[in-house]
């Protein structure tokens, strides 16, 4: 799946797609993170340049930092994936139940035209999501159940990347 995605995902964020007899155009959401830790790599400001379709970076730098390890794999629109797997796990630990989570993944991946064209395109909305998401419930979590105060200081400098 993740190879099917890589292949197709740059014709689209190139040249847009059709569905359903709508047009829907190219978009830089992937490309403005992967441009702007590019750009902080070569000792230059991130902020200043601007994505193919003339557009500035607007990811904060949070979001850049959470985006480096898929930037460094080659895309960081796969973080999108990485981000949904995360989710679907935490749903079938919190509920104990795989067929729920396969119910669930279908519904969202499937059914919600919304999730489909922004894994399709890259956009970072769908991990933004999740790992605020995600780093709240850790931070919640760790804070009902009174683990360590280290654990409680991990989960809110995260949640603050995040």
């Amino acid at each position: 799946m993740l190879g099917a995605y890589l292949c197709i995902h740059p014709q689209i964020v190139r040249n847009g797609f059709h569905l359903a007899g709508i047009s829907f155009g190219p978009s830089d959401r992937d490309e403005a993170i992967d441009l702007a830790i590019t750009e902080f790599l070569n000792g230059r400001y991130p902020y200043y340049a601007k994505t193919f379709l003339g557009n500035p970076i607007t990811p904060m730098p949070g979001a850049l930092v959470l985006a480096f390890p898929f930037y460094l794999i080659g895309d960081s629109s796969v973080q999108n994936v990485f981000w949904l797997a995360v989710f679907f796990g935490a749903i079938a630990v919190y509920h104990r139940s795989i067929f729920m989570t396969a119910v669930l993944a279908c519904f969202v991946c499937f059914l919600s035209p919304n999730v489909t064209y922004h894994v399709l395109i890259g956009s970072d909305y769908i991990a933004n999501s999740i790992y605020v998401l995600t780093f709240s419930a850790l931070l919640f979590g760790s804070a009902e159940r009174r683990a360590p105060f280290w654990q409680s200081v991990l989960w809110a400098v995260f949640l603050g990347l995040g």
